[in-house]
């Protein structure tokens, strides 16, 4: 279902909203851990038509929303500390490599002032060679903390790190990303915050 405002949203008691939604199978999976009378809804927004549309053929229950615009937009319609939980599955290098900070601090921290005071945000996140090659452990743990500490100064506390991914957690390229464990190094923080 295409929504153009987050307006109705709000008579919801807690909001889950994934960037990214891709092919909605992680929302709609998600969506089974809650029935319509939680008073969950869980937003899936997703700029992809095709995958969009795609998602919207997958809803199974009534507390599952997908949007088709830029991340960006439907976040700015939002009021701070309305969002539960956001999650954020392998996004795009632009929202994430050290190359690109510059451009991706300041859309976390739109997400941060989102969330409400005891809200989450679940990083899904990876780290693959440039030449493709085995990722080493020491390069790996220098990313680690690199990422660990970039969200520590937008103002998020950093409440767990993980290696990989949650095992309820799926859509195409995770999986696909979790076949290579030696050249894609998968890790989830899960971000509060700053009390």
């Amino acid at each position: 279902m295409h929504r153009d405002s987050t307006k109705p949203f709000y008579s919801h008691g807690k909001i889950i909203v994934e960037i990214g939604s891709g092919d909605g199978r992680l929302l709609n999976n998600l969506a089974s851990l809650y029935h319509t009378d939680d008073n969950v809804l869980l937003i899936g927004i997703e700029v992809d038509e095709p995958q969009y549309r795609n998602s919207c053929a997958q809803i199974k229950t009534g507390n599952v929303q997908f949007i088709n615009d830029e991340f960006e937009n439907v976040l700015a319609n939002f009021s701070d500390e309305t969002l539960d939980t956001v999650i954020s599955v392998l996004p795009h290098p632009d929202y994430i490599d050290r190359t690109h900070q510059q451009k991706w601090a300041p859309v976390y921290k739109v997400i941060l002032d989102k969330m409400k005071p005891c809200g989450h945000f679940i990083l899904v996140t990876e780290l693959i060679d440039e030449l493709l090659e085995p990722v080493s452990t020491s390069d790996y743990k220098v990313w680690k903390r690199w990422v660990v500490e970039k969200f520590g100064l937008i103002g998020f506390d950093v409440a767990k790190v993980m290696d990989g991914a949650p095992l309820y957690f799926s859509s195409h390229y995770l999986d696909k990303f979790k076949n290579d464990p030696q050249r894609i190094k998968i890790i989830t923080l899960i971000l509060t915050k700053k009390r």
